[in-house]
């Protein structure tokens, strides 16, 4: 566990504890479970990604904003200037 990245380690507590990370209710499906979020949840924070990304906001301020690690805010822009 010293070896990982901090967000590495937060997303493993995420995935143990079995809840959304964001509203606490109980996680079943696989994926959600691995990514520490439900479905409805992820879709709130990557529309509030690509709002405050619009908005001309930097990364580090859509991080606090979001609660969400670099590496996600990061994809999720990525993705969406890709498509």
């Amino acid at each position: 566990m010293l070896d990982q990245s901090k967000s590495e380690a937060s997303r493993n507590i995420r995935a143990l504890c079995g809840h959304c990370c964001n509203c606490w209710r109980a996680l079943t499906d696989p994926i959600s479970l691995e990514r520490g979020i439900g479905p409805e949840c992820l879709k709130h924070k990557v529309d509030a990604i690509c709002a405050l990304a619009a908005e001309g906001r930097q990364l580090e301020i859509i991080m606090v904003l979001t609660g969400m690690p670099a590496d996600f805010v990061t994809a999720v822009l990525n993705e969406v200037t890709a498509s």
